[in-house]
């Protein structure tokens, strides 16, 4: 078809060469030639833009299937698989943690979350912009992650944005990505504060054994004494703190948040006599004291605080 066109504008260019044409002619078959470029040039531009659009969708769709597949391999827990999906030099940037640089320290977040963790959200994508090798992708998620410790569920909402390159081999994958809760971090973490509810505030004075690290000591604490103390006395929830300021600084602590001063008497009704159903829970749980003693022994002062 092009080149029919292009004949035919030949042909009529050439006609502007032939002697004795009146000068009404000429100008009616420069108009002509005119209208012809004009109709060449626009049919061009059509298939430039169809072209384009094109290849935006095929864009928008391989970007979408890069999220679908990073889904897919966070809830099944699969570092290997979602690692594979982020450039060579990745940042990641997560809510109260560290910026990430670079793919080992990306891929260390991922093992410290699936070790601890199982994830089972969806997420939305709400927008795609596109600007070369470059999108931008903006999306909602909803969902829960269950630690394998405990058991305990927790459920999040928020949003995310990452920011997407294309490789040589024309694939897209992560460069980026961020992304953040819609909750209160009270919310996520499980703790609200209600009238009636028992702070136990422990200060402890910990030495550790030969060999031990003090990450060592937190590791087991965070992952392995706290989720099991929880699971054998329900009502109570624990959190492993540290002194930054004050006459405690650097010290370890534990609070216990319980849920009320019945729940607390129910398992010690008298400072440091634990009741008989304590005593049953503290047996359950006494391989986990036995592993706790051989990384440290540690003594304590505590006070216990009601909220009015």
């Amino acid at each position: 078809m092009r080149n029919k066109m292009l004949l035919n504008l030949g042909k009529i260019i050439n006609l502007n060469n032939k002697p004795k044409i009146k000068k009404e002619e000429n100008q009616m078959k420069n108009l002509n030639v005119l209208f012809l470029l004009v109709v060449l040039f626009a049919i061009v531009a059509c298939e430039n833009i169809t072209d384009t659009n094109a290849d935006r969708e095929a864009d928008i769709q391989a970007n979408k299937e890069l999220a679908e597949k990073w889904d897919k391999a966070n809830n099944a827990g699969n570092t290997d698989a979602i690692i594979e999906l982020y450039v060579d030099n990745p940042i990641r940037l997560l809510p109260n943690e560290p910026i990430k640089i670079g793919k080992e320290a990306v891929r260390s977040s991922f093992e410290s979350f699936y070790e601890r963790n199982e994830a089972n959200f969806v997420s939305k994508i709400e927008d795609i912009v596109i600007s070369g090798d470059y999108a931008m992708i903006r999306g909602s998620y909803t969902g829960s992650q269950t630690v394998k410790a405990s058991g305990q569920s927790i459920s999040d909402k928020g949003k995310w944005v990452e920011l997407h390159q294309r490789q040589a081999d024309g694939s897209w994958k992560v460069m980026y990505d961020m992304e953040n809760s819609d909750l209160p971090l009270s919310e996520i973490a499980g703790i609200e504060l209600k009238k009636g509810n028992v702070l136990g505030v422990h200060t402890s004075t910990i030495t550790l054994k030969e060999g031990v690290t003090m990450e060592q000591y937190e590791e087991f604490s965070l992952n392995i004494y706290i989720p099991e103390f929880e699971k054998n006395f329900p009502g109570i929830k624990l959190y492993l703190t540290k002194g930054i300021r004050g006459e405690d600084e650097n010290s370890y602590g534990i609070i216990f948040l319980i849920e009320s001063e019945e729940v607390r008497n129910k398992y010690w009704p008298e400072h440091d006599q634990p009741s008989e159903l304590a005593r049953k829970a503290l047996e359950k749980l006494q391989p986990v004291i036995d592993e706790f003693e051989k990384l440290a022994t540690e003594s304590y002062t505590y006070t216990d605080w009601v909220v009015h």
